[in-house]
């Protein structure tokens, strides 16, 4: 099987099968422990094939089975995330990736004249 992975700086994926288009986009939730994940799928069809509307679900994340490779990923976050909050926990080591994006939140902290402090704690 081939696929093509390209990663939109810093939370959107593309996925691309010979027949297939699918884009991955994660946003945040209300809390640090919580997320959205939107998948968008394209599928290849034929140019007389009637078009579809589009379909949108809310899908709570142990209620659906998402295929074999999504429910590893999902498995694994939740344990990473269970990870971040062990009491003996003080300090990650950042993937190149991840360091990318620390980097340009730091950048934006400076250009803004803001420190991390002013936008870690609860909105008004």
């Amino acid at each position: 099987m081939m696929m093509d992975q390209h990663n939109v700086f810093p939370n959107i994926t593309v996925l691309l099968h010979p027949d297939l288009l699918s884009v991955l986009r994660t946003r945040p939730g209300d809390t640090t422990d919580e997320c959205w994940l939107d998948i968008f799928n394209f599928d290849r069809v034929g140019a007389s094939a009637p078009r579809n509307k589009p379909m949108k679900l809310e899908v709570p994340l142990d209620s659906m089975a998402f295929g074999t490779v999504f429910n590893q990923d999902f498995d694994m976050l939740r344990t990473a995330q269970r990870g971040l909050h062990q009491p003996g926990f003080s300090r990650i080591t950042l993937s190149q990736e991840e360091s990318r994006i620390l980097n340009n939140q730091l950048a934006l902290e400076r250009y803004l004249g803001i420190s991390p402090s002013e936008i870690e704690g609860d909105l008004p």
